[in-house]
């Protein structure tokens, strides 16, 4: 077997290791993991490349190897949800670094951190005067939570006393262009129904539609595919338009002049505006789609 055959079909197998215990671990996405968990996925996933590209590697002992890290892993995760000293051991506990508005500098000694990035910390949260904050507590995922203080919270309908119906969540009934028949009749809607409000709205084609969702006051919003460009950058299509305008009346130019010279002249300056026209159109969709 060639070096190319063996290290694909060793690559395979690394990844198809990998993502049975990725399933086993659950979703959790790297800002959520512990220090623990992190280190151990960084050594698996060390171990996976030497099996596929070290060729020198025996590969039954390496798989064991992942098999060894990733069983202990979620030996662990498990032994943790039912043991509350596990749990503390492996992943420590929150710590309070603000209370009351007041730093609590013992604790950002033993997390090693700096005021410099507890100030960060509270202005990702929207907070920039510690004076502000009731609690800031470094989470044991290293992210810290913040309470502002009651007098600085935004204002929420219940301050108010003020009566605000509960709301369910949305039923995707369309998605790129594919109907979603169980979420259609958890809504209590049928096929025909969804077909005539999008008559309703103008829209022929179920393809046409990029996402449709109905909300639990019957309401069906639909984005079609392409409208984003709708309403992007309306001061350049304006510009556009005027040059596209140009372009015409310097073609009309040329027709209707006797002079010889002023007919290329004004070919010429065409050609120009068609150039600048061709890049303005590719730099407003490369940029749309960008942002």
């Amino acid at each position: 077997m060639s070096f190319s055959l063996l290290v694909i079909l060793r690559s395979l197998i690394a990844f198809a290791t990998l993502f049975v215990f990725a399933r086993l671990i659950r979703k959790q996405q790297i800002g959520q993991m512990t220090m623990f968990e992190y280190l151990t996925g960084i050594t698996i996933g060390s171990i996976a490349a030497s099996l596929s590209v070290e060729l020198e590697v025996e590969t039954i002992p390496t798989l064991m190897g992942i098999v060894a890290w990733g069983g202990i892993t979620v030996a662990l995760a498990i032994a943790a949800l039912k043991s509350q000293r596990l749990r503390r051991w492996l992943e420590t506990e929150p710590r309070v670094l603000i209370r009351d508005g007041r730093i609590i500098e013992e604790n950002l000694r033993k997390e090693r951190i700096t005021i410099d990035q507890l100030l960060m910390n509270l202005r990702l949260k929207n907070v920039f005067r510690v004076e502000d904050v009731a609690y800031a507590i470094l989470e044991v995922n290293g992210q810290v939570s913040v309470l502002p203080k009651a007098d600085k919270r935004p204002l929420q309908p219940h301050d108010l006393r003020l009566p605000v119906a509960a709301e369910t969540l949305p039923f995707t009934v369309i998605k790129d262009g594919q109907i979603n028949h169980q979420r259609l009749a958890e809504a209590g809607r049928t096929t025909t129904w969804l077909v005539g409000e999008l008559k309703r709205q103008g829209i022929d084609r179920i393809e046409d539609v990029s996402l449709a969702q109905l909300d639990d006051q019957g309401r069906l919003f639909v984005d079609r595919k392409g409208e984003w460009e709708k309403g992007a950058y309306p001061a350049g299509k304006q510009l556009l338009a005027h040059l596209e305008k140009l372009l015409v009346d310097l073609h009309q130019f040329a027709l209707e002049t006797d002079d010889p010279q002023a007919r290329r002249d004004y070919r010429h300056a065409a050609q120009k505006v068609q150039t600048i026209l061709e890049r303005l159109k590719r730099h407003f969709r490369e940029t749309t789609k960008e942002g």
